[in-house]
């Protein structure tokens, strides 16, 4: 509950984070196992012009998003439009801010 978060009424149960205790233990174990590979973010990377396909490992939008994530299911033709013309953070070989329609090819 968001309330008993602010207002201390769970005492002990909780850590100084605001996370239950039971959450950061479990937490604690879970990163001992192997993990995924991660999204790039603001990374540097080469486009191949000759494929139709989306980097599936790139952040597309500060906030952390994929291609998937991002384009899937939009529904609005509009919308779809506006998110592949965007700025993502990602930059080519010559430092130049490349479109989200440039990383997400397939996609846009």
């Amino acid at each position: 509950d968001v309330c008993r978060l602010s207002c201390g009424v769970c005492g002990d149960a909780w850590t100084d984070s605001g996370v239950p205790q039971a959450q950061t233990e479990a937490g604690q174990a879970q990163a001992s196992q192997p993990q995924a590979p991660q999204p790039q973010a603001s990374a540097t990377i080469s486009i191949d012009t000759s494929t139709c396909e989306d980097i599936s490992t790139a952040i597309i939008t500060t906030d952390g998003h994929t291609c998937e994530d991002y384009l899937a299911h939009v529904g609005r033709v509009n919308l779809h439009n506006a998110r592949c013309s965007h700025e993502s953070p990602m930059k080519n070989e010559k430092g130049e801010t490349l479109l989200v329609k440039d990383v997400c090819r397939l996609s846009c």
